[in-house]
């Protein structure tokens, strides 16, 4: 019973992966709560933008995390963590197993292994690495990066300013690389079961889900929320909500609808490619390779079996160690 209440369950995977139908339909199988490990859908008023699960989708599973600031508030991997791991204990003390679902790995990372001490804000490195990189170019502070912590470079893009200069903020803050400093972080892996299971698909089939989605998207009112959301301050986070950016080329006469649609499918497939590449490196993950042909109960089917297997044999060697992966 020990080992039950210990357990915590990850569902990961890029975007328009299946995630969300798969994860409701293993929650209702295995008595589970799900909490979002999305860095968008914890908005409010960007439903349609982070293709949020709706009322309909959740009934009968109880869902943490879904809309729950405003987009003028800033959001990140330290807080989903302080947000999150009150949470998780609340749920197992109900009984129920927390299910954590979504596709933003450094989210995921945090509950996992937790967060490095002393890793908080540093405004005026912040800022001087801001400007040195509007100055000289994103390229010279990745090198930067590169050159104080080779490890963490390797795993952030090139492109990304925003998580460059986060990076090199942190490093910049302690006398040792902070690859080193994390080392000494401690998260759920040290004292729950974790089980993460991550959904794969042809790259085909998956970029065309992407375009479908976003079709979608612009049918349920994809330009109207966008252009609300422009009518109020937004956090840096919520800013980088993919659509915002593209739709508002559109809203703002730049380009044809059309032409933003295409980008914004574009776009998206070059974020779920990055998200695949990130999540590759992680051993931990038992990837599920799932097609067209599978319903999310069927893959849910699979999983619950899974963790059932698992669970009797725990249950028949009560001298296994605990399972960290």
């Amino acid at each position: 019973m020990e080992q039950e209440h210990r357990r915590v369950i990850f569902l990961v995977g890029p975007t328009a992966g299946g995630k969300t139908a798969v994860g409701i339909a293993l929650a209702r199988r295995i008595g589970a709560e799900i909490i979002s490990a999305d860095s968008m859908q914890v908005y409010r008023g960007m439903e349609i933008l982070s293709a949020q699960p709706t009322a309909e989708d959740m009934r009968g599973v109880a869902h943490h995390g879904i809309g729950v600031r405003g987009p003028a508030q800033e959001y990140n991997a330290a807080l989903f963590r302080e947000f999150a791991l009150p949470v998780i204990s609340a749920i197992q003390a109900r009984g129920n197993v927390p299910l954590i679902v979504g596709g933003s790995g450094l989210y995921i990372d945090a509950l996992r292994y937790g967060l490095a001490p002393d890793a908080g804000r540093n405004d005026a490195v912040r800022r001087s690495l801001a400007a040195q990189a509007q100055a000289e170019g994103s390229a010279a502070i990745y090198d930067l990066l590169r050159e104080k912590d080779p490890a963490v470079a390797a795993a952030i893009h090139p492109h990304n300013v925003r998580r460059v200069i986060r990076a090199l903020e942190a490093c910049l803050s302690h006398a040792q690389p902070f690859s080193q400093v994390r080392a000494a972080r401690q998260g759920l892996a040290a004292t729950h079961r974790l089980r993460l299971f991550g959904l794969r698909r042809p790259r085909p089939e998956l970029y065309a889900r992407i375009d479908r989605r976003v079709e979608q998207m612009v049918a349920a009112g994809l330009v109207e929320e966008v252009r609300r959301l422009r009518s109020q301050a937004l956090s840096a986070t919520a800013a980088q909500a993919l659509g915002v950016r593209q739709i508002g080329v559109y809203l703002d006469g730049q380009c044809a609808l059309a032409e933003a649609v295409a980008r914004l499918q574009q776009d998206t497939r070059h974020f779920a490619k990055r998200q695949l590449t990130w999540f590759r490196r992680d051993a931990q993950i038992e990837w599920l390779d799932v097609s067209a042909a599978m319903d999310a109960d069927e893959i849910a089917a699979r999983i619950a079996e899974t963790l059932r297997a698992a669970n009797d044999s725990a249950e028949a060697s009560p001298g296994r160690p605990a399972d960290s992966g």
